[in-house]
């Protein structure tokens, strides 16, 4: 039967090519290519499959012969490879993207005091702290990790600092001579506070180590030095005078504290939560030219993922 139709198709199809001197006829079908081909001896119709864009096409479908009033046809497979995409769970996605996750970017916020080179705190060359009030806060805004492993690797960044130190005792810094000094208030003046600000850019070398599991948060801990520019130093206090008026006064600023120095950083923590301990080897003031204290802090990290 099938003989039969391909015959009469065939034949009309010859009846067409021989009525327009034509060679080679294509016709498109749906997702059908029909290409009629004719010589002076043989009719070949072949049919092609036209196939979507996610998939190849391997073989003709169908191939005719028509000679000598017999015909002869094979068909062939045609094979479409359409796209695969593979199907991921959100464990091995988890699993996949678990990388060495640095630590230093992030919210801090600490306890500021002095030391000398004994590590004896506060009561240093005669300057003692309101510790309660003595504040750092961090905002490190920027981190870079170097990984050698999943679980260890260096990390740098950039970050910002505000260190305020308020006095507890009735006293103010100010420059006299060359030097950042503590002088007393003025008879009859009493001080609600007298305070230091330092604000620091930073630029941390940690080598970090972390559990690094694919689920669930991980443990870390991190160790290095944190270079740090002092660009700007004030001594300002807030004072009320003899007649109970209160006033705020900025008493001097650039207090020749060290413009370029760095720090000792220890931080542990779980997750995204970690504490931290920093002290700087190096005085806070130039050498000769203020208190040779030494400051250092603890606080406590908010890590950003």
């Amino acid at each position: 039967m099938k003989k039969i139709i391909f015959t009469l198709f065939a034949t009309a199809f010859a009846l067409s090519v021989f009525a327009s001197n034509a060679s080679d006829t294509i016709i498109v079908i749906e997702n059908r290519k029909i290409q009629v081909s004719d010589d002076e001896n043989r009719l070949r119709v072949r049919v092609f499959e036209i196939v979507e864009e996610d998939a190849v096409e391997k073989r003709m479908i169908f191939e005719g012969h028509y000679r000598d009033g017999r015909v002869h046809e094979r068909r062939h497979i045609s094979i479409t490879v359409p796209e695969v995409i593979p199907t991921v769970n959100a464990a091995d996605r988890q699993l996949r993207r678990r990388r060495f996750d640095p630590h230093w970017a992030g919210i801090g916020v600490g306890f500021s005091n002095f030391a000398d080179s004994e590590f004896t705190i506060n009561n240093v060359e005669g300057i003692s702290l309101n510790v309660s009030r003595s504040r750092e806060i961090m905002f490190n805004f920027f981190e870079q990790g170097l990984p050698l492993s999943r679980n260890v690797g260096f990390v740098t960044g950039l970050g910002m600092r505000w260190n305020r130190f308020h006095l507890s005792e009735n006293e103010f810094f100010a420059k006299e001579n060359g030097q950042t000094v503590l002088l007393p208030v003025e008879d009859g003046y009493f001080l609600r506070r007298s305070r230091l600000g330092v604000n620091s850019l930073t630029l941390p070398l940690l080598f970090e180590w972390q559990t690094n599991k694919p689920r669930g948060n991980n443990l870390f801990l991190s160790a290095g030095v944190v270079g740090v520019f002092n660009y700007s130093s004030t001594s300002k206090i807030r004072s009320t005078s003899p007649t109970g008026r209160r006033q705020r006064d900025t008493i001097d600023r650039d207090l020749y504290v060290r413009p370029l120095t760095y720090d000792f950083l220890v931080q542990a923590g779980f997750g995204d939560f970690g504490l931290f301990a920093r002290y700087s080897p190096m005085g806070l003031f130039q050498t000769n030219r203020g208190p040779a204290v030494h400051p250092f802090s603890l606080g406590f990290l908010l890590h950003f993922d």
